[in-house]
């Protein structure tokens, strides 16, 4: 015997059916107890007409005779609610039985689809609380614990597939204090091209994350899509709902632990990204591979190590002439060429630039290892 039928669906019948009928209504549940009627008095009353309903599995009429030997009824009929194989509780209509033959199978069949479909949406919502436990647990441990195969089997989730993480976060201070999470779902609704094998969660307040699962583990080419796709979603949500969104693309890595590691670039680089690439919308690993790896370096002492050529260099840089000399000679490959017209400036004035950052910092720029030195404090610092 099922308990799903609650008061709450209770009444929803009762109101739904009493505005099409001119009969009293009763919504009794598995223990035969009225749980919602048209007449509130009658709510919490056991009803021994239910009981037969219950036990006997057969529509029940209460006429004069009954009320003699049966308590908490009144006339009328009473019908089992059917869903698939299982009676789920029992309609009850008060009033001349012969009168009500005629309305009884009909309401009862309205309240049978009432029923179902909150059945539905009980199943639907409980499957997505699940796949959401599940992807929650998969970004917070390195290793498949028993619960997430067995969860991840429940749900038919086959943890071998190509997953990614995406990361999408959203200002803090944008959403209502007691409307964020209802605002979130809201958000993730406007999330497209979900399959059965993406997973999606609400993090925190301001997080929300993507499992999605890809083709191809190797195709820039995807990856490049899947940045244009998540910059429009930015755009979309930005417009629909007011809310901006910043997404973050991880990188894909295989085997156990690989959505923990995922999750953990996906960090990385939306804290990069937001620091270099503030009005993209979506900043992903494979554009900023080499500063997201870099930016680790940048807690510890070798950090501080790496960070001193450049702060050498802005010590004495006071109109930041420098600065922007080298971010041009870096974004094009330390072409002088390139870099001397992309300044428009001569070639003389780029190399008189370039010695002295030389003589601020003791490299030599035409050492490789002095000009990767260089970089990396210049990535250290922009990141």
């Amino acid at each position: 015997m099922s308990t799903f039928l609650d008061s709450h669906l209770a009444r929803m019948i009762v109101e739904k059916t009493m505005s099409v009928i001119d009969f009293n209504v009763n919504i009794m549940d598995e223990f035969g107890i009225i749980i919602w009627s048209g007449d509130l008095e009658r709510i919490g009353q056991r009803h021994e007409g239910a009981l037969l309903v219950l036990s006997q599995q057969r529509i029940v009429n209460i006429d004069e005779n009954s009320l003699k030997t049966l308590k908490g009824v009144k006339p009328g009929v009473n019908i089992p609610l059917w869903v698939g194989n299982e009676i789920v509780g029992v309609l009850g209509l008060t009033g001349n039985p012969e009168q009500l033959h005629h309305y009884g199978a009909l309401v009862a069949k309205i309240a049978e689809m009432i029923i179902e479909q909150a059945r539905m949406q009980q199943s639907f919502e409980q499957n997505s609380r699940l796949r959401e436990e599940l992807a929650l647990s998969l970004i917070r441990n390195r290793t498949y614990s028993n619960n997430i195969v067995d969860l991840s089997n429940t749900l038919d989730i086959d943890l071998k597939k190509h997953r990614l993480v995406i990361i999408g976060e959203v200002s803090s201070g944008q959403l209502g204090v007691t409307t964020a999470i209802s605002e979130l779902k809201a958000l993730l609704n406007h999330v497209e091209d979900l399959t059965e094998d993406d997973l999606i969660a609400i993090v925190s307040l301001t997080e929300i994350v993507i499992l999605k699962s890809i083709k191809y583990t190797d195709s820039k080419k995807e990856f490049y899509s899947l940045k244009n796709k998540y910059i429009n979603l930015a755009k979309r949500i930005n417009e629909s709902l007011n809310i901006k969104i910043n997404f973050a693309i991880g990188n894909y890595i295989d085997g156990d632990g690989g959505i923990y590691e995922s999750y953990q670039t996906a960090k990385s680089t939306l804290k990069v990204g937001k620091r270099r690439l503030s009005e993209d919308g979506c900043f992903s690993y494979f554009d900023l591979e080499f500063p997201v790896l870099v930016d680790a370096l940048g807690g510890g002492w070798q950090g501080m190590r790496l960070l001193e050529p450049i702060q050498k260099i802005k010590e004495k840089d006071t109109n930041g002439t420098l600065y922007k000399t080298l971010i041009y000679w870096f974004n094009n490959n330390t072409s002088p060429t390139i870099t001397s017209e992309k300044l428009y400036i001569h070639r003389n004035t780029l190399e008189y630039r370039l010695k002295r950052v030389s003589e601020l910092t003791n490299l030599d720029l035409s050492n490789f290892e002095d000009k990767l030195m260089l970089y990396i404090s210049f990535q250290l610092d922009v990141g």
